[in-house]
């Protein structure tokens, strides 16, 4: 679901706090609640795929590390982003309905040419502070998401960081320079910002991180806490990633962004807010909206 609020007059100037809809991991949403809540409940079955209008309209993949043709996987060209339902899929055990992206690698190789080969998939949403860098006042990202067990077409693998830190799920600011801080689930590994890593993960579980982030003296200190817990798995100061694409000064990104790799994701829920606040063990919310009902009547749209 989707709920950010910009003035009217003076554009992304400011986004509204708002709750969330589930307590990703188990942490209690932070104080004041988020600028920004996703979760695909409310996304069109199928999504939208305009340029600058793109899944539920409010992203944009008009840039340099998108070749999508607008087309689920197992239609079009090889791989591809739709809406799936994931049973028990949730948190507390409902169904999910969640965003699937799969790369099947280059598939120029094969014949399929740009535009729209599906080479690489990768969205970008505004975040607004228009002429500052929102990672000056730090920034906090909560992600729900996991590599697709079963994928259509594409591998059931992940992704490293690439072209200059992209990732899977990330905050980007070129305002003064460009910090993007990003993460990517790869076989058994979370690699985030800095050429960093955390072993140990089961990465066709859904995984829940926490990320926080802020511009320091010499470089941004990151601080990440995995599936629920109030103690950090990784906290340092890092050199950010200097990959862009856009025209935004401060946006979220989403996507399997490089020509030379391939794998399969599931993303269940992405909560941003501008500031830096660590996580809290807080007490379950009941998703809504979360019902074989409203699945079935996106799909017959």
């Amino acid at each position: 679901m989707y709920r950010k609020f910009i003035g009217s007059i003076v554009i992304c100037v400011a986004l509204a706090w708002v709750p969330s809809v589930l307590a990703v991991g188990g942490w209690a949403d932070p104080d004041g609640g988020w600028d920004l809540v996703i979760d695909f409940d409310d996304y069109p079955d199928p999504l939208l795929a305009d340029d600058n209008a793109a899944l539920d309209g409010n992203w944009s993949h008009d840039n340099g590390s998108d070749q999508w043709d607008g087309s689920r996987p197992g239609e079009g060209n090889p791989g591809g982003v739709a809406l799936e339902i994931v049973p028990g899929g949730s948190e507390d055990g409902s169904d999910a309905v969640v965003l699937t992206l799969e790369d099947t690698g280059d598939p120029r190789n094969d014949g399929f040419a740009d535009p729209g080969s599906n080479r690489k998939m990768y969205f970008v949403q505004d975040l607004g502070s228009p002429g500052v860098s929102i990672f000056d006042a730090g920034v906090t990202l909560a992600a729900r998401w996991r590599i697709h067990p079963n994928p259509t077409e594409a591998p059931s693998d992940g992704y490293t960081l690439h072209d200059g830190g992209k990732g899977q799920i990330g905050v980007v600011s070129e305002v003064g320079g460009v910090v993007n801080v990003s993460m990517a689930l790869d076989t058994g590994v979370l690699n985030f910002v800095g050429d960093n890593q955390l072993a140990g993960i089961n990465d066709t579980d859904f995984q829940a991180v926490w990320l926080t982030a802020i511009n320091v003296a010499d470089g941004v200190q990151v601080d990440i806490y995995l599936n629920g817990s109030d103690s950090a798995a990784f906290s340092g100061v890092v050199t950010p990633g200097d990959g862009s694409d856009g025209s935004l000064e401060n946006y979220l990104a989403v996507g399997l962004g490089s020509t030379g790799r391939d794998g399969a994701i599931q993303i269940d829920s992405i909560s941003y807010r501008n500031g830096v606040f660590a996580p809290a063990v807080g007490t379950a919310v009941e998703p809504v909206g979360k019902l074989a009902t409203q699945w079935g009547a996106l799909k017959s749209q």
